[in-house]
């Protein structure tokens, strides 16, 4: 990516007088495709709304996870994906009857009430449409806006209420992605938002789970999302910036926009204690065909505790990774696999309500390493740390916000190319408008975009909307 030189005027100079521009002068750099945005939003969600088959699920990908509370790698079911549930309502004002239909829970509602009574027989229907509207303010940045969006289409089966088979679930998702790679644009190697990548249209997931032995046994068979299981961070779930969501050092790492077949296999020895490996196809692009000649083989253990009064539960894990297949090393030759270790911590450090372990309005602090091999490996280290909170002020029980910083030692290794480390600061908002409709403001600042000199930083301000089908 070609950049500007470091000379002119100062990046603060040039920054704030760019935000007058956008704000003042209204030039469309930025507000028309936020205007672009809401519009294909709505657009998408009316012909949801109208479809003749619909898919759907529970969670997007970058929210694969519940709450501290659940155990790690498990998935929770609606209602709802992108809000919380509000106590006092029955189930039948939960699916929109006798509701107006902005307090509906999901924007499709209740289907005439099919959709309720698939549910009730364990078959489990929702989407969600995710929309980012960004542009990059700084000296050498391209000022312009970036709009892209992310369609989540899925389906989960319990099979016990018609099968009675305990402990099993089915889930498929499809995911179409349009619009460009926001990170080829400001050229930082982190991606500072989590639905970016290349245009596509596929079958994300399709997978088998089930539990044994008094649930103390999971294993998990089929194309799956990698970071569901491992490296995950709950209380980092609501950052859009990817390195949130698990450690850039992971290379190759089968998750999204590119799940992997595999297996899965979870004991949970104690309400303390969990211990995990999975073992994942090498072959993350042609989802044709697999092989497992070269696995990508990964581990975790952890421990996580409930907490007591407003000292919420918490969580440590470590994990280690080998990619046994060929990699490419930067000074031009290739080795035959490649390893690296992480480590996780979260805490819910103040509940609102003591006791109730149903309420998830408090706030949390994580952190999150990682290590990798210099010679193939653009990212050696990682360090992140962050807080997040829910339901903080009074009267909005289900917004959230938080702050992330993220630093990523780039690898100095001979014909790697980078010459500076990148650090990386994000806040946001996230506003629940209804409770199937969410409006996310977030601010990244990025020191050293690409571990280059030029741009020495950048600002990023994107507007995420959510809409829950």
């Amino acid at each position: 990516m070609k950049r500007g030189s470091s000379s002119g005027p100062s990046p603060k100079r040039v920054w704030v007088e760019d935000v007058a521009s956008l704000i003042v002068r209204g030039n469309g750099r930025f507000i028309v495709p936020v205007l672009h945005t809401v519009w294909w939003g709505l657009i998408i969600s009316l012909f949801q709304a109208n479809a003749s088959s619909a898919w759907a699920g529970e969670n997007s990908a970058t929210n694969e996870l519940a709450y501290l509370g659940s155990q790690p790698g498990e998935r929770t079911l609606p209602p709802p994906s992108v809000s919380t549930s509000v106590s006092g309502i029955t189930n039948a004002e939960w699916f929109g009857v006798g509701l107006p239909w902005w307090k509906w829970s999901r924007f499709t509602s209740d289907w005439g009430g099919s959709r309720s009574s698939l549910e009730t027989n364990g078959l489990t229907f929702a989407g969600h449409f995710t929309t980012d509207t960004s542009v990059g303010l700084g000296n050498g940045i391209p000022q312009r806006g970036i709009q892209r969006g992310l369609l989540d289409l899925n389906l989960t089966f319990d099979p016990e209420p018609l099968l009675g088979i305990h402990g099993g679930t089915f889930f498929a998702q499809y995911y179409s992605r349009y619009g460009p790679h926001g990170s080829d644009e400001i050229g930082d190697v982190q991606g500072f938002d989590n639905i970016d990548g290349y245009h596509l249209s596929q079958v994300e997931e399709i997978w088998y789970e089930q539990k044994f032995a008094n649930d103390h046994l999971r294993l998990k068979a089929g194309q799956v999302d990698a970071n569901a299981e491992f490296d995950n961070l709950p209380s980092a779930s609501g950052f859009i910036n990817s390195s949130a969501g698990y450690s850039p050092t992971l290379l190759n790492f089968p998750t999204y926009p590119h799940p992997a077949l595999s297996a899965n296999l979870f004991v949970y020895l104690t309400e303390w204690f969990y211990c995990g490996v999975g073992i994942y196809t090498d072959n993350l692009r042609d989802l044709s065909s697999y092989d497992f000649h070269n696995p990508y083989q990964i581990g975790e253990a952890g421990l996580k505790y409930s907490g007591t009064g407003r000292f919420g539960p918490g969580r440590v894990a470590a994990g280690f990774w080998h990619n046994t297949g060929e990699v490419s090393r930067f000074d031009g030759g290739s080795q035959d696999g490649t390893s690296g270790y992480y480590a996780v911590a979260e805490q819910q450090v103040w509940k609102r309500q003591p006791g109730a372990t149903d309420d998830k309005r408090g706030i949390n602090i994580f952190a999150q390493y990682g290590s990798a091999n210099p010679q193939v490996s653009p990212v050696v280290h990682h360090i992140g740390v962050g807080t997040s909170a829910t339901g903080l002020l009074p009267g909005r029980d289900n917004d959230g916000t938080g702050i992330y910083c993220s630093w990523a030692a780039l690898s100095h290794a001979d014909g790697a190319g980078y010459t500076h480390n990148e650090s990386s600061l994000e806040g946001y908002y996230q506003c629940q408008v209804t409770q199937f409709f969410a409006l996310k403001p977030d601010l990244q600042w990025i020191r050293h975009p690409g571990g280059q000199s030029s741009p020495e930083a950048a600002w990023v301000a994107t507007l995420r909307l959510i809409i829950d089908f």
